[in-house]
């Protein structure tokens, strides 16, 4: 099990500003093997907002890596808002 709080930055191209990220992440692993990362947008003093960036919001994203005889399911799920002006 661990948490932490994670910076994602991506350039942007053409005319579409760069975006970034500020969530938490936190990892479980069951006895069974199953291990879920959840995700969500925080914010920290650390951190502020950087002027030639657009923050965008996680609502809620993660992975669950389910095993199963002969391979594992895994499922991706994500609710996010790259806010600003999109082409």
């Amino acid at each position: 099990m661990w948490t932490m709080i994670q910076y994602n930055r991506f350039k942007g191209v053409m005319f579409v500003q760069s975006r970034d990220f500020l969530f938490v992440t936190h990892k479980e692993t069951y006895p069974n093997g199953k291990v879920i990362v959840g995700a969500s947008s925080v914010e920290h003093p650390d951190c502020p907002i950087v002027k030639t960036s657009t923050r965008g919001e996680i609502d809620i994203a993660g992975w669950i890596f389910d095993p199963q005889p002969g391979g594992s399911w895994v499922t991706y799920i994500t609710q996010t808002d790259l806010k600003g002006s999109i082409p």
